[in-house]
């Protein structure tokens, strides 16, 4: 199956209905940001979670992540994909994705989880992206504490210019590594060479975090071959028949600041998370 695409600007985003649904490829240009599968046979691309990741611990649900998805819309500035019915416990549930080009260089993922069961449940959107290592990793620093995840060793980011970073660069192989935080004002942002990727979205405050997640997570996998950029939207209740959804908007520009220079780095992915917007 030829995979379907959408373009705006000079950013395109491939999605493959064969393998989840998820993103196979985010391009600028002709330089590509997530990994393939010939860094790692399941992790790879950007793919949809539910969140907490206690409803279904590892590996992911196959019906959200990997199986096949119904390709229900594909025109020159829309693409929709429909998951199978996924079941966790009692829980019955469908996943809709729906890319959609944005004017200005940007391109939104809407997510949805439909209830298809008889009681409500509560759930969150998580999106996972995965990138190619020696990046800079940051985003502002909210206001909850940092969740302990073991067995995964803790990531620990540096404070700067109200920004929590991680820089890959300096990664010691031999763990996984990762963070649960809060942001603040709906921004993820990671500088890899001369670009910079954003994730824009809606700011959820610590009270409506997922239990034992965070707003913003990070991973670094533990032969320092990919990071995870992760944002998640409000936990809440889906009533039977209703639906959740969370929108994140991907841009990608040009990055003329040295990644040493925070400081500037910080003023320019907030100048343009506020020209951008989120969905």
């Amino acid at each position: 199956m030829t995979r379907p695409s959408l373009r705006s600007e000079s950013l395109t985003l491939e999605l493959d209905p064969a393998c989840g649904g998820r993103i196979a490829s985010l391009r600028h240009g002709a330089r590509e940001l997530l990994v393939s599968p010939s860094v790692h046979p399941d992790n790879w691309g950007a793919t949809l979670w539910t969140s907490p990741q206690s409803d279904w611990g590892w590996p992911p649900v196959a019906a959200v992540d990997s199986e096949p998805y119904e390709l229900v819309e594909h025109g020159p500035s829309a693409i929709t994909l429909r998951s199978p019915v996924a079941t966790m416990g009692p829980r019955r549930l469908q996943i809709t994705k729906r890319a959609a080009v944005v004017a200005g260089g940007s391109i939104d993922l809407r997510y949805a989880i439909t209830n298809l069961g008889d009681a409500p449940f509560a759930m969150a959107c998580w999106e996972v992206s995965r990138v190619f290592p020696g990046g800079l990793s940051f985003f502002p620093t909210g206001r909850a504490a940092l969740t302990e995840l073991p067995p995964h060793g803790p990531l620990e980011p540096d404070t700067e210019a109200g920004f929590s970073w991680f820089d890959h660069a300096a990664f010691a192989p031999g763990q996984n590594r990762k963070l649960h935080a809060d942001g603040e004002g709906g921004l993820l942002a990671h500088c890899v060479d001369d670009l910079l990727l954003l994730k824009c979205f809606t700011d959820t405050p610590p009270a409506d975090q997922a239990p034992g997640e965070g707003e913003v997570e990070l991973f670094a996998f533990e032969d320092g071959s990919y990071v995870e950029l992760e944002v998640q939207g409000a936990y809440a209740s889906i009533e039977p028949g209703a639906e959740l959804a969370f929108g994140v908007r991907t841009h990608v520009a040009p990055c003329p600041v040295p990644r040493t220079e925070r400081a500037s780095l910080a003023a320019l992915a907030l100048d343009l998370r506020e020209r951008i917007g989120a969905p």
